[in-house]
């Protein structure tokens, strides 16, 4: 298979196995194994209906929006805020065990 990563194209190549996986009640599951410049990948899917081309390539989509948060956490900043509502009520983080709850705590 070719690929454009990076706008230059390159050459994966891959193996698809349909097999069973799990613990008492098994589900076949597609197993993409990927071999890309000597970097070895499984990748696998619920959903047989797709095809080992389309699995690797969603899941090149997914690295890229897990690298787009990671970015936007460490460098950026975001998500660097907090919500809090004047409403709730404050909670005791650091309350001994085997004390009771304040009111309005929920027991935490």
């Amino acid at each position: 298979m070719r690929v454009i990563h990076l706008v230059k194209e390159e050459t994966v190549h891959y193996l698809c196995l349909d097999l069973l996986w799990g613990q008492g009640l098994y589900q076949e599951l597609r197993f993409v194994l990927v071999n890309h410049n000597g970097r070895l990948a499984i990748l696998v899917s619920t959903d047989r209906t797709f095809a080992a081309t389309d699995i690797i390539h969603l899941y090149g989509y997914r690295f890229k929006i897990e690298g787009t948060f990671r970015e936007m956490k460490q460098t950026i900043g975001g998500f660097g805020y907090r919500f809090w509502s004047k409403a709730m009520p404050k909670l005791n983080r650091y309350r001994k065990k085997g004390r009771a709850p304040s009111v309005g705590t929920c027991g935490q």
